[in-house]
């Protein structure tokens, strides 16, 4: 890790403002800490170190990659002042749930003498000469002009301790009552009555012998004239006609081979070749239809100054991915070769995971080569 020079003058070029009783190495603990537990722990580096040399003062911050605010942009400049504003505005509202002196420290910590002591180290926001104003120079506010004015959320009352505690008593009684259930009701039960024929029950099972009984004689009946029948047909037979030759059929050719149906895009995936995708933080998850015919993709990316991680996956295989968030121009490809049948045959999902606050990014996927 390389630590990168981010601002460097006389110590009398500025005034301190952070609040009685904090130096900078107390206040630089507790904001970094502040930073890291809102923001994220890759944030922690946002308040740079002060080192004293002599009558110099020197603002150092460790990383791969620096670019100060002069070298950027102008649609670069603006991108930083957002993600400080939108960063800022997170600590601040931390600051006011964590309460003491917590506000007064982010309050000073916000202010710096110009835009020109703000920089970007490895993707991500950094403020030299934090808590300083310009010698003999009232703050300006730049960084506070750019807070969104949310408030913090006050936290919930509710006692959900108490609450918790009463429902697991209420569970634990309930599991018991059931559990005791049988002996309670073994206990409670009467000894069941002696069983005693229902005389109207009694008389209609005496009815349904007496139609089982007809039944058999109906069906007794039934063989006798079936019988009689057959005797008279055998003194009168019926002379059989000879049967009727089948008809013939035509020999007809075998109907030809159908053809293979030809791939459909699913309506829920984005074609290749035509369509550039872009998104924010978070994670964006994509399908791309690239058809049935095998060869090299490459996907083209821009993620800008704040780094994001592009994946890819055919049918939940990871093919792939820069295999770490990532910032500026690039491009990944890998060998495209469908196989299997329905929907996900011809299908591949592009996964952008965005760490930033204000991140953007793009990407467009080419068709298979």
């Amino acid at each position: 890790m390389k630590r990168h020079l981010i601002h460097r003058d006389r110590r009398a070029a500025f005034t301190p403002l952070l609040p009685p009783g904090w130096d900078e190495a107390r206040a630089r603990a507790e904001l970094s800490a502040l930073a890291s537990r809102t923001l994220g722990p890759a944030w922690a580096g946002m308040f740079p170190a002060a080192e004293v040399e002599g009558e110099m003062i020197a603002w150092t911050a460790e990383g791969e990659s620096v670019v100060r605010y002069t070298e950027l942009p102008a649609e670069e400049r603006e991108r930083l002042r957002a993600s400080l504003g939108a960063a800022f505005s997170e600590l601040r509202r931390a600051a006011e749930r964590e309460g003491g002196e917590f506000p007064a420290l982010v309050r000073a910590a916000r202010e710096i003498p110009a835009w020109d002591f703000a920089a970007v180290v490895d993707g991500l926001p950094v403020v030299a000469a934090w808590g300083h104003a310009a010698a003999g120079a009232t703050p300006r506010g730049l960084i506070a002009a750019l807070d969104d004015g949310v408030p913090a959320t006050p936290p919930s009352t509710f006692p959900t301790v108490p609450v918790l505690a009463t429902v697991a008593a209420l569970a634990f009684l309930g599991l018991l009552a059931w559990l005791t259930l049988p002996w309670w009701g073994w206990i409670a039960t009467p000894p069941m009555p002696a069983c005693r024929a229902d005389p109207a029950g009694l008389a209609a099972l005496r009815g349904l012998l007496a139609e089982e009984g007809r039944e058999a004689e109906l069906a007794a009946e039934l063989a006798r004239l079936q019988g009689e029948l057959g005797l008279r047909q055998a003194e009168c037979p019926i002379p059989e006609l000879p049967p009727e030759p089948p008809p013939q059929r035509a020999e007809r050719p075998p109907p030809p081979p159908r053809p293979e149906p030809r791939p459909v895009r699913p309506p829920d995936a984005e074609p290749c070749d035509v369509e550039t995708r872009s998104g924010g933080r978070g994670v964006t998850r994509t399908r791309h239809y690239l058809g049935n015919r095998p060869g090299q993709v490459t996907l083209t990316y821009n993620t800008r100054i704040e780094p994001d991680q592009i994946d890819v996956y055919y049918r939940g295989r990871l093919v792939s991915s820069t295999y770490r968030p990532v910032s500026g121009r690039g491009q990944i490809s890998f060998p495209y070769q469908p196989t299997g049948g329905g929907p996900e045959a011809n299908v591949v999902e592009v996964v952008v995971t965005g760490f930033g606050l204000t991140t953007l990014w793009s990407y467009s996927i080419g068709c298979p080569r």
